[in-house]
């Protein structure tokens, strides 16, 4: 993946256990759109272990199909790219 979005930008073409993220994965975790699908325990478990890799996540959930909306998680992304010298 590497390389199709940027090249800071990396990931993994199988599935990745969000709960138990491998340690060669780092970099800031974002979910989509699918957080609110977590049950309570499940939930907790992503971010603590966010947490204890001192690693940055992003959670996302666009509730309005309205453009202003749509266009926020955007540039939420392009401004945090931007605040860490990666625009």
């Amino acid at each position: 993946m590497a390389g199709r979005s940027g090249p800071l930008e990396k990931g993994r073409a199988e599935p990745v256990d969000a709960t138990n993220v491998p340690a060669d994965l780092r970099g800031a975790r974002t979910v989509w759109n699918a957080f609110h699908h977590s049950r309570p325990e499940q939930a907790r478990s992503i971010l603590a272990n966010a947490v204890a890799d001192r690693q940055a996540i992003a959670v996302f959930e666009v509730v309005s199909r309205e453009l202003p909306m749509l266009l926020a998680p955007g540039r939420t992304v392009r401004a945090c790219r931007a605040s860490n010298g990666f625009a």
